[in-house]
């Protein structure tokens, strides 16, 4: 009986986070978070467009865009403006999920997702977070996929949101 408690715990004891930091190319900054360990991550520059995609050992899922900011941007809420509409194209949004929230030194959008995966009913929290920084308009994606009507583990939103900034590029 001891031994199938301790196996409980481990089991639902989070993975140890690790600390990320990517640079932008071409700029003197880049954004930092804590996360469960990185199992792959990638990123393509054009020369004005980054890129980045990551994903951690529990299916966490990062997505960063940097590129210039449109023409008269010059606020979080010009960035906002202009990719909040493309995400809420997003099919299966549940738009009576759709929150807005100020957060540090971003704008951020929660919402969920319904959708099917290999014949699986799924459900996906996300969160986008968006600034403007340095002429650049910055739009960064979190989410995860769960399991249609199991418990959602929100712990890895919430060590990502606590733990996501810029930083100098080193």
């Amino acid at each position: 009986m001891r031994r199938l408690a301790f196996l409980l715990l481990l089991a639902a004891t989070p993975a140890a986070a690790d600390h990320s930091v990517f640079n932008v190319p071409e700029q003197d900054w880049g954004i930092s978070f804590d996360s469960a360990p990185l199992v792959s991550h990638s990123g393509q520059f054009d020369g004005t467009r980054y890129d980045l995609e990551a994903t951690t050992s529990t299916g966490f899922s990062i997505v960063l865009h940097v590129e210039p900011a449109p023409s008269g941007a010059r606020a979080d809420e010009d960035c906002r403006d202009h990719y909040w509409p493309q995400a809420a194209q997003t099919p299966g949004i549940l738009v009576e999920s759709v929150r807005h929230e100020e957060f540090r030194h971003f704008l951020a959008v929660a919402y969920f997702v319904a959708n099917e995966v290999d014949g699986e009913r799924r459900i996906e929290p996300h969160t986008n977070y968006y600034s403007f920084k340095d002429g650049q308009c910055v739009a960064t994606e979190v989410s995860q996929s769960f399991p249609m009507g199991a418990d959602i583990d929100t712990s890895d939103f919430s060590e990502f949101a606590e733990s996501f900034r810029y930083v100098r590029a080193h």
